[in-house]
């Protein structure tokens, strides 16, 4: 039954004029072994279906989009689309919905005593309250990340700040700051939480009041004819997998299960065209 289903998918995707791909995989997504990562899981099934030719490339994070921009029909995965990067990159509709990112802090760091404080008044902690805070932790960031509008925003206000531990990040592999937090070189991190999850340090998770509450992640593209063909392809696929339960079924593992319905039926209404 499943071998049927996907030779359907595969038929509906096949009726309109593709383009070969150029997939590049900065961030070493495809190397996950199967069924351990989501977001390597579903990117193979949308891969699979594709309705053309699909060539891999390994180019680091600090090269791809550059490389990105020089070529005509690549696509760069896992990333958030923001106006800034609109200006460079064509965006597909998103491929997957992430839970809302969290501030990572270990068991037992010192800090967890002032955040568990902090959520006594607020739930949710503020970033921007806590870098104003007299004693402020050492927070790590990658500066090639967006973290979404408002937390970027808060970021951008306060990018001088001796708090914010910020890098160019050129690891193939996501979380690429929990080694440091493990290393007790910076205090905490933002991070998903089943990115998080894949550490071996005891953690804790704290809400943060400017996340969104379900992060898109979207395929940026080359700009022009080609990577608009590309585009028109992708969705297409995104749309019939956004009917198979195998598919929904990665995504959901992402969230607590009380938000997964709702998550999933916002990344629905996300890929309708407009």
């Amino acid at each position: 039954m499943k071998v049927l289903i996907r030779l359907l998918a595969l038929l509906l995707v096949t009726q309109v004029k593709a383009e070969p791909l150029v997939l590049v995989d900065s961030m070493g997504l495809l190397k996950a072994p199967m069924q351990t990562h989501p977001e390597a899981d579903m990117l193979r099934q949308i891969l699979a279906i594709y309705p053309d030719k699909v060539q891999v490339e390994n180019i680091s994070r600090n090269r791809a989009r550059e490389w990105l921009q020089k070529s005509s029909n690549a696509c760069i995965p896992y990333l958030k689309k923001t106006p800034d990067r609109e200006k460079s990159f064509l965006f597909t509709a998103p491929y997957m919905a992430e839970a809302a990112l969290q501030l990572i802090v270990p068991a037992n760091s010192p800090w967890t005593a002032k955040l568990d404080l902090m959520q006594r008044v607020q739930p949710q902690i503020s970033l921007r309250e806590l870098l104003h805070l007299k004693k402020t932790p050492l927070i790590g960031i990658e500066i090639n990340r967006s973290y979404g509008v408002e937390i970027d925003s808060v970021l951008e206000e306060n990018k001088k700040h001796p708090s914010l531990y910020m890098r160019t990040s050129s690891s193939e592999s996501v979380g690429s700051l929990l080694p440091m937090l493990e290393k007790q070189f910076i205090d905490m991190v933002i991070e998903y939480p089943k990115i998080a999850d894949r550490s071996t340090q005891r953690l804790k998770y704290y809400p943060l009041q400017e996340a969104e509450a379900v992060s898109l992640v979207y395929f940026a593209c080359s700009k022009g004819k080609s990577g608009e063909m590309v585009v028109n392809s992708l969705n297409d696929v995104l749309r019939t997998l956004s009917q198979q339960p195998a598919y929904l079924e990665i995504m959901r593992t992402g969230f607590p299960e009380k938000e997964r319905d709702i998550a999933i039926e916002y990344w629905q209404q996300s890929i309708k065209p407009d």
